[in-house]
């Protein structure tokens, strides 16, 4: 069977992001909706710039013809070096040389997918840089958290202050309490 030409992937997103619109729309009122969408757009577009930049690391850290490359043979325990890779692509630095988005793990797409089935009161495991438990309350705390991990960043490097991208995207009272996860999970297609 072919790939689907650009045309048809995009009049099959269209169709998957409008259903998706439409299932969240139904449980929130219209001025809250907007405030829920635009937060999880920002996620998801600062989430995908951070994994393609991710990506592009990883590929270097392991090509031995790349400035950034990490010998395995420099490390006794192949755990190890898979722990030093992992830690380099934490580094920050990588994504501000390209002026590219580093997202805080809470706020990373794949997270929240996986974070949104799971139940009140559990407890997951976030790795950023270092390791922190975050207990699970409601799928709007959770974006709520993400968005507020988002605000935190310095994207100016100090030249601004680190709270110049605030505003009520998304507040975790203006969600249903129960969002079914499989609103959130629409953004798998």
């Amino acid at each position: 069977m072919p790939a689907p030409s650009s045309q048809e992937f995009l009049c099959e997103l269209d169709r998957n992001l409008w259903a998706a619109a439409d299932k969240l729309r139904s449980s929130l009122d219209a001025a809250v909706y907007k405030h829920t969408v635009i937060g999880l757009i920002i996620l998801k577009c600062v989430s995908d710039a951070f994994t393609v930049r991710q990506n592009e690391i990883e590929k270097h850290l392991r090509n031995p013809n790349s400035y950034y490359f990490l010998a395995p043979a420099d490390y006794k325990e192949p755990g190890e070096y898979e722990s030093a890779v992992h830690a380099e692509l934490e580094d920050r630095d990588y994504y501000v040389e390209k002026n590219d988005f580093w997202a805080p793990a809470l706020a990373r797409w794949q997270l929240l997918l996986d974070s949104a089935k799971l139940s009140q009161g559990t407890e997951i495991t976030v790795k950023n840089g270092k390791t922190t438990t975050y207990i699970i309350s409601s799928v709007g705390k959770l974006i709520d958290d993400a968005l507020d991990a988002i605000r935190g960043i310095d994207f100016n490097n100090g030249k601004e202050p680190a709270n110049s991208f605030r505003g009520n995207l998304c507040r975790t009272s203006d969600l249903p309490q129960q969002l079914p996860s499989s609103r959130v999970n629409l953004g798998r297609n």
